[in-house]
């Protein structure tokens, strides 16, 4: 972990409700410096993990919990997406940004010998939230997550449609 305080660990412990796992950095902060994102090592409990940024801010994820529960999911994957080639082209790009950046600390942060050949792939091919078809969307908290830290298409859209910055201290 770069240079995360004990006092950090215990105030992200107290917006997840429990230890963070394969934390390696907070990449995101609010205006008080309090943790929004934060950044997950690749392999966790020795498997792959999904997701490279987890949102750990309560009001935000709690807004996003809300826009997922309303449907927004299916609305993305079955109307916005499929109607806009530009989106479908910079969803993908995101989603091979992601890949790029992850492996990247992967390598960094793991000797590849020891990690199954099978998870290696997987880290190689997966992108945002462990999707290998890029036309579905798992979850917007990754996506956003994703966003405040790199940009990301469909971060952009919550964004714009939700004013979701308006959720973080």
């Amino acid at each position: 972990m770069s240079d995360i305080t004990e006092q950090e660990i215990k105030f992200i412990q107290k917006q997840l409700g429990r230890p963070p796992e394969g934390l390696q950095e907070i990449v995101y902060r609010d205006s008080k410096k309090d943790p929004v994102v934060l950044r997950v090592t690749s392999i966790v409990r020795g498997k792959p993990f999904p997701n490279m940024y987890w949102l750990s801010d309560k009001s935000l994820c709690k807004a996003i919990d809300k826009i997922e529960s309303h449907g927004f999911v299916k609305e993305l994957e079955n109307i916005i997406i499929p109607q806009n080639e530009i989106l479908k082209e910079k969803i993908n790009l995101n989603h091979q940004q992601y890949i790029q950046k992850r492996w990247n600390y992967f390598i960094a942060e793991h000797n590849i010998k020891t990690i199954l050949p099978a998870y290696v792939e997987s880290l190689k091919t997966k992108g945002i939230g462990g999707l290998s078809k890029f036309k579905r969307v798992r979850c917007l908290h990754m996506h956003y997550a994703h966003y405040l830290v790199d940009g990301n298409s469909i971060g952009e859209l919550l964004e714009e449609k939700f004013n979701l910055a308006q959720h973080i201290s």
